[in-house]
């Protein structure tokens, strides 16, 4: 179902967020793993090395992370024109923080533009964990269409209580966006207690109102 961004986008414009570069859904256990059957190595994902401290598999890699987590890695072959790659993150304590197929333009270089993230949600009796949110599970079931271009796509039953969840209770006035400023002008200022800390070079990521955002996208009007 839908969530995340492409959510947020489906319940302010009826289609993407304009200046999202990303389509986001989010996937029950039971799903993911048929996803995973479909495209993942052979044995599964995560593969059962790592859950007994072996050595991962060969088609699996582990990435450790500059905070001390690892990632484990599983790039899939080039399917049409898309790549994908099957990933999932833990903390430095092994702490399970998220697990993601994602998928990108074959033709574009690995650690390009993602175009789609499909998100694991763990569950529980009675909650779905995600990468950034614990959602009560009737927040999620059973699934509603919502508008989405010229669409009705699966989506949350409450989708106003999952995004408060996922981006606060203001979800409606600020947004998370990169700020690119434009050429030849100066980067936009953004208060060091709205940036975000994995700001890249040239761009940053923060927290701000649509005021902001217009002034660093020219051409969303509003």
């Amino acid at each position: 179902m839908l969530s995340h961004g492409s959510l947020l986008g489906a319940w302010l414009h009826h289609g993407p967020i304009p200046w999202d570069e990303e389509g986001d859904i989010v996937l029950l256990p039971q799903d993911f793993d048929r996803v995973v059957q479909a495209l993942g190595p052979p044995g599964g994902f995560p593969p059962a090395a790592a859950s007994t401290a072996n050595a991962p598999t060969l088609s699996v890699r582990r990435v450790t992370t500059l905070k001390g987590g690892s990632i484990l890695l599983f790039q899939g072959p080039i399917i049409g024109g898309l790549r994908y790659d099957i990933h999932e993150h833990s903390d430095a304590r092994g702490g399970w923080l998220a697990t993601a197929v994602t998928f990108r333009l074959a033709a574009d270089p690995p650690d390009s533009s993602v175009q789609l993230d499909a998100f694991l949600a763990r569950t529980n009796g009675s909650h779905a964990w995600t990468d950034s949110a614990v959602l009560p599970l009737d927040v999620l079931l059973p699934s509603r269409r919502i508008r989405f271009f010229d669409w009705l796509l699966p989506s949350p039953q409450v989708p106003q209580r999952a995004l408060e969840l996922w981006y606060g209770p203001r979800f409606t006035a600020r947004r998370k966006c990169a700020l690119r400023p434009l050429p030849g002008s100066r980067p936009s200022k953004v208060s060091s207690s709205a940036a975000d800390s994995q700001s890249a070079p040239g761009s940053s990521v923060a927290e701000v109102p649509g005021a902001l955002i217009a002034a660093s996208y020219p051409l969303i009007q509003s």
